[in-house]
C-alpha cells in the first residue's frame, strides 16, 4: 500500500483502513505531506471515476468532487458544475455534529481548501442549503432536476 509506504504504520489501523484521524494531523501539521497523499489517492480516485462514467448506463452522471476547485484536472471533463452551499458557521457547526471534531480543526481543514467564493465562482448553479430542513434541499434538487430535462 503507497500510502503505508510514504507514511508509515501510524497511519494504519489495525483493521489494515487507513487511520483518518492519523492521516489528518500529519497533512495538517505538515502541508508537503498533503500533496504527497494527493499525488497518491488522485490517480485512483480519477481512474476509478472514469471506468464508472465509461460504464455509466445513462448520459448523466452526476460527480461528488469535493476538492473540485483545487484538482482542475476534472473541469474539461464536466458540462455542469453545481455548487451546495451554506454559510461557513453552519458548515462547521454540521460537521461538528457529525463527526465530533473540534470546531479548530474543522476551521484549519476549511482554510486548507478553495475559499467559498472560489467554489461559487467555479459554480454553474448555486444550491444554498442553510437550512437544515432535507424537505427543501430535496425540492431544490428536484427542480435542478426538472429545469435540466432530468
Amino acid at each position: 500500500m503507497p500510502i503505508k509506504q510514504v507514511f508509515g504504520e501510524e497511519v494504519i489501523g489495525a483493521d489494515g483502513a487507513l487511520n483518518r484521524g492519523a492521516m489528518r494531523e500529519i497533512v495538517f501539521a505538515q502541508p508537503a505531506s498533503r500533496t504527497k497523499l494527493e499525488a497518491i489517492i488522485h490517480p485512483l480516485v480519477q481512474m476509478r471515476m472514469s471506468a464508472a462514467i465509461q460504464n455509466a448506463p445513462t448520459d448523466v452522471v452526476v460527480l461528488d468532487i469535493p476538492l473540485l476547485v483545487e484538482s482542475p484536472r476534472w473541469r474539461k471533463q464536466i458540462d455542469l458544475i453545481v455548487v451546495v452551499d451554506c454559510n461557513v458557521e453552519t458548515q462547521v457547526s454540521r460537521v461538528m455534529q457529525r463527526n465530533g471534531w473540534a470546531a479548530s480543526t474543522i476551521e484549519a481543514i476549511i482554510q486548507s481548501q478553495a475559499t467559498r467564493g472560489d467554489r461559487l465562482k467555479a459554480a454553474d448553479v448555486v444550491i444554498f442549503n442553510e437550512k437544515s430542513n432535507l424537505s427543501i434541499l430535496k425540492n431544490q434538487v428536484n427542480s435542478l432536476g426538472n429545469q435540466l430535462g432530468l
